[in-house]
């Protein structure tokens, strides 16, 4: 019995200290991303704005665009998992998407969103931990987010700019 109980013990105490590891790594890329996207040719042009936070949701704006969802580090790359697109559940998003291309002279931007947005997403984290890239075909081009200096786990407001903190509770069913 107590051999047992001691095993046991260990194994929660095993389990407590790799679940702490994976933690630690996580915090490297938890907070604030401002996003570029360099295209083919070289051209810049601005990008989203993306918030990895420490209970693993993870929130994009884009201009007028809400995309959230769920988030994991593998190595050197971030798993991005979405949930809501601009407030509705990918279901719905997609059929929206569907419906807007239908009534487009060049539907294939809104296909192509439409097509991936139940796929994950990989964001890999450059050498040093500065930067996250993104590689997107069917965009020409690349997505690249760089942290701001001041952004830390918790986002908090930074000299130039303000950082807006929303909580994110998905539920699903939920709508704007």
């Amino acid at each position: 019995m107590a051999a047992a109980l001691r095993t046991c013990l260990t194994l929660v105490a095993l389990v407590a200290l790799l679940d702490g590891c994976g933690a630690s790594n996580d915090s490297k890329v938890t907070g604030d991303w401002f996003g570029k996207f360099v295209m083919t040719d070289g051209k810049t042009v601005p990008g989203a704005n993306l918030t990895l936070d420490d209970h693993h949701h993870w929130r994009e704006l884009y201009r007028n665009l809400d995309v959230q969802g769920r988030w994991r580090l593998s190595g050197d790359t971030i798993i991005l998992n979405v949930e809501l697109y601009d407030g509705l559940l990918v279901a719905d998003a997609k059929k929206l998407l569907l419906s807007k291309a239908a009534k487009e002279k060049d539907p294939a931007i809104y296909k192509s969103i439409a097509d991936n947005l139940d796929k994950p997403m990989a964001l890999t984290v450059n050498a040093n931990g500065k930067s996250l890239s993104r590689v997107d075909p069917g965009a020409e081009g690349t997505a690249i987010y760089t942290r701001d200096a001041s952004t830390t786990a918790t986002p908090a407001r930074s000299p130039g700019r303000q950082t807006i903190t929303v909580p994110v509770h998905l539920t699903p069913g939920k709508t704007k």
